[in-house]
Formats: C-alpha cells, sequence, structure tokens
C-alpha cells in the first residue's frame, strides 16, 4: 500500500488491540464493536472512549442501550476515570436513552435528525473528535423496515463522518458465528468491524476478539484470545508478535534430552508450545522440567 492510500489511524491503547490492527482503528471512519450478550462489547467501547479522550481526542458517549451513569460506574470501577475526563471535559456523556415504562406507540417514520443535530451541536461546543454509540440495537428499536433501516444507518454514519468523527458502533448479535449483527446492515456500512465472542468450549468458556474487516489497511486475521479483569480488556496477539527476521534461531533445553532430540535440539526461542494429554500423561511433570532447565541456564 502505497503513501497516498495510506489511512490515519488512532492508537485505542487498548491492550493487544493496536497490534493486530496495525496501529489502531481509522481516524475520521466509523468502527462496528459487534457479539452477543456477555462479550464485553460495552467494556471496549468505554476502553476506546477512556483512552482517547485521554490522550487529546475529545470524545461524545452517546448512551442508548443503558443510562450515562450506569455507563460511567462501568467505566470508572474498572480504573477508566469516565468521571475524571467528563470533568476535564475531555468527554461528554450525552443521554440519547428512552424510557420503557408503559406501551409504546410507534407513529409516522422513523428518524434520526434529531440524534444527529445534537450530536453536531456537542462538536461545535467542545471541538469533539470521536463518538462512541452504544448501542446501534437500541437506536433502532422498534426495528423500522429493512430497506429504511439501512438507509437510515448509512445516514448515520455518513454524518459522523462529515463532522471529521472517528465512529463507534456497539451492535448485537444473535450469534458467535453467523451474521455479524441482528439488525444485518452495519457490517456493510462500517470500514472496520471487530467481533467479540465468548464460546463454550468444552466445560469452559472462551473469549476472542477478531478484526473481521478494515477497508485500506493490513491486519492480523483470526481470533485471538481475550480476558476481562479488573482493568477491562486485554487481547493476546500471540502469533501477532514481531519477531527479528534476520536473526539466528536458537533452541532452549525442554529439560529432557530424549524430547530435545526429536526436535531438533530444544524448543524454539520465542515460540509458543502447547503440552496436551491425558490427566496422568505427565504434563505438569514435563512444565517442571523445563522451568528447571531455564532456571539452570540463569
Amino acid at each position: 500500500m502505497n503513501e497516498a492510500t495510506k489511512i490515519r489511524k488512532l492508537p485505542t491503547g487498548v491492550p493487544g488491540l493496536d497490534i493486530i490492527t496495525h496501529g489502531g482503528i481509522p481516524e475520521g471512519r466509523s468502527v462496528l464493536v459487534t457479539g452477543r450478550s456477555g462479550t464485553g462489547k460495552t467494556i471496549l467501547a468505554l476502553q476506546i472512549a477512556a483512552n482517547l479522550s485521554r490522550h487529546g481526542v475529545k470524545t461524545i458517549l452517546l448512551a442508548v442501550e443503558e443510562s450515562p451513569q450506569d455507563l460511567i460506574l462501568t467505566g470508572d470501577g474498572l480504573g477508566m476515570d469516565l468521571t475524571g475526563a467528563i470533568k476535564e471535559g475531555s468527554l461528554r456523556v450525552s443521554d440519547a436513552s428512552r424510557p420503557m415504562e408503559g406501551p409504546m406507540v410507534v407513529s409516522g417514520e422513523y428518524d434520526i435528525s434529531g440524534l444527529i443535530h445534537r450530536v453536531r451541536a456537542i462538536v461545535k461546543q467542545t471541538g469533539a473528535r470521536a463518538v462512541v454509540l452504544d448501542s446501534a440495537t437500541a437506536l433502532f428499536s422498534p426495528r423500522p423496515p429493512q430497506e429504511l433501516l439501512r438507509s437510515l444507518f448509512f445516514q448515520l454514519i455518513h454524518s459522523f463522518r462529515s463532522m471529521e468523527l472517528t465512529s463507534v458502533v456497539v451492535a448485537e448479535a444473535s450469534e458467535d458465528y453467523g451474521q455479524l449483527t441482528t439488525l444485518g446492515v452495519e457490517d456493510y456500512v462500517c470500514d472496520m468491524v471487530i467481533i467479540q465472542r465468548n464460546v463454550v468450549d468444552g466445560e469452559r468458556r472462551r473469549r476472542s476478539l477478531e478484526v473481521n474487516k478494515y477497508r485500506r489497511s493490513a491486519h492480523h486475521k483470526g481470533e485471538f484470545p481475550c480476558t476481562i479483569t479488573s482493568r477491562g480488556l486485554t487481547i493476546f496477539p500471540l502469533d501477532a508478535r514481531e519477531r527479528p527476521e534476520d536473526s539466528e534461531v536458537r533452541r532452549y533445553s525442554s529439560g529432557l534430552h530424549g524430547l530435545d532430540s526429536m526436535i531438533g535440539g530444544g524448543l524454539v526461542r520465542d515460540s509458543i508450545v502447547i503440552v496436551r494429554g491425558p490427566t496422568g500423561s505427565g504434563k505438569t511433570m514435563l512444565a517442571g522440567l523445563y522451568a528447571r532447565a531455564g532456571a539452570q541456564r540463569g
């Protein structure tokens, strides 16, 4: 990709994500974060909002699914200090949620011009350069007809882009593998698509993150393991680590001379080795021997 076609990127500050994306999310473009309930979409969106605002990119957080108070509590509880960013003026939270008490009556055509005008006004007031919307699924509920839905979502994303905003849009999915969102339109319109999963693997749950699409940019393909801790989301880009190309291959003893002979002299430095076997096969013993060999090397 030549210099003329390269896109500018904003580092997200999310551990591991900027490695997978080769530098961050596309500046002035749209990013979709999708996944089933419980995959960590809101946490990722809040982390991006907090980190952008902390590093000089004034950000708007549009709360549709949850109340602003709940989102702030979630972020502050994970050490993001959204409250501090709001006080400093680098983050503006706007309440776009709707009360659900009583019956809902739908009359006339669906219109999002009010939300767009609100965002435009905040941009003029604050000089914001990014917007995070949580979520598109809640925004378009009750769901308008499919042909109108796609037009409305395109209108929303186009308006963000016309304001030179980097937009991060959260959406709900009904399955881990298959249609990417329940609405079925967002991934076609957005420039970048991030899929989060939390699937049952045997008797355990396995969290992962995948960059499914990134227009005009290379990125690392496939699912990468991730975890949610008291500090938010962390991705482990195990296969995406940079390695020196011209360095010689170095091997370290596994702790078993016979195994070292079988694999050409030991385990390759910087490689990832999986030891698998049934209960009682000696997995822990092998790991202990390798640890002892490493300690003996100093």
